[in-house]
């Protein structure tokens, strides 16, 4: 099964699970001390735990925009492939630079995520943007559009997209 980013008139695929899970890791670990959400509150808590939604596009694109300049000083050799041992595996090309170099698909495909959010609310579209993780396959991705807001939200526990 593919994972992936799931915005309004997006899907975008990224690879496995673990594909995605690195990305996050990576974050966790190298930027914000091991603390998830204590620097990108809106990356890696809302995205990878729940969902994005409209009131939070803008601390969204921000913290984003800092991920991946902070990336971009980060030398691939650096990381411990005794640590990601997966990173022979992985969907991402480590052979890249540095980490912004490596993770540019996933920054490519949050940021159309992010145009085609704000789309919608300059359009006034009926329905509310959000972005999320999830399965890319068909039928799959449905279940996560038709998901409520308030279920995302309200959601506690082990992430949808991992259960």
């Amino acid at each position: 099964m593919k994972y992936g980013f799931i915005g309004p008139n997006t899907l975008s695929v990224i690879g496995k699970k673990e594909d995605i899970t690195l990305f996050f890791d990576l974050i966790v670990d190298r930027l914000e001390g091991g603390v998830r959400g204590s620097k990108y509150p809106m990356v890696t808590e809302k995205l990878y735990r729940k969902a994005v939604f409209e009131d939070d596009l803008i601390n969204f694109e921000r913290e984003l925009a800092e991920i991946k300049g902070r990336f971009s000083k980060m030398k691939t050799w650096r990381i411990s492939r005794r640590k990601y041992p997966w990173i022979k595996h992985t969907v991402f090309d480590f052979k890249q630079k540095t980490l912004d170099q490596v993770f540019e698909k996933c920054f490519k495909n949050l940021c159309t995520s992010l145009f085609m959010s704000k789309g919608w609310i300059e359009r006034d579209v009926l329905e509310r943007p959000r972005i999320l993780i999830g399965t890319t396959d068909i039928p799959g991705f449905m279940v996560y559009e038709r998901r409520s807001d308030q279920e995302y939200a309200e959601h506690e526990g082990t992430p949808f997209w991992l259960q």
